[in-house]
């Protein structure tokens, strides 16, 4: 099964705080180069060298985005088709909490239902909106 790991994830295995062991050895790990890109910006250099580390221990196969104005780059993106789940996953997150991060979060959410992948995240809100879309979620943490 292929699963979109959240940035959290990637993190959290860097710090420890989950454990190896409760990935499933059939998940096949995928992302968008949103995750690099929230990883790049970790202001601890230690901090975001582990955690790039973890990214490339797990070799995730790179998803395309939908193209959001302000959001993606439009060169790792593709155009969003008629039906697209991204700003209704949006408005679910923003009705729980507004937070600047919504915006990406719903765009890896809404690339997770447009391939039928599932969707690894400890982001409560983002895992409510992406379930509430016929997304399979998993939290590592319990």
């Amino acid at each position: 099964m292929q699963v979109m790991f959240d940035t959290n994830v990637f993190s959290n295995l860097a710090k420890h705080r989950i454990d190896r062991a409760n990935i499933p050895p059939e998940w096949q790990p995928v992302a968008t180069y949103l995750q690099w890109q929230e990883i790049q910006a970790t202001k601890d250099p230690e901090i975001r060298a582990r955690i790039e580390s973890v990214f490339h221990e797990h070799h995730p196969e790179k998803v395309p985005t939908i193209a959001v104005w302000d959001v993606t780059a439009f060169d790792e993106s593709i155009w969003a088709t008629p039906g697209n789940v991204y700003q209704s996953i949006l408005d679910a997150m923003d009705a729980v909490r507004v937070h600047s991060n919504n915006r990406v979060d719903a765009v890896i959410a809404e690339a997770c239902a447009r391939g039928g992948l599932g969707l690894v995240t400890n982001d409560r809100n983002l895992l409510q909106a992406a379930a509430a879309h016929g997304v399979q979620v998993f939290n590592l943490e319990g």
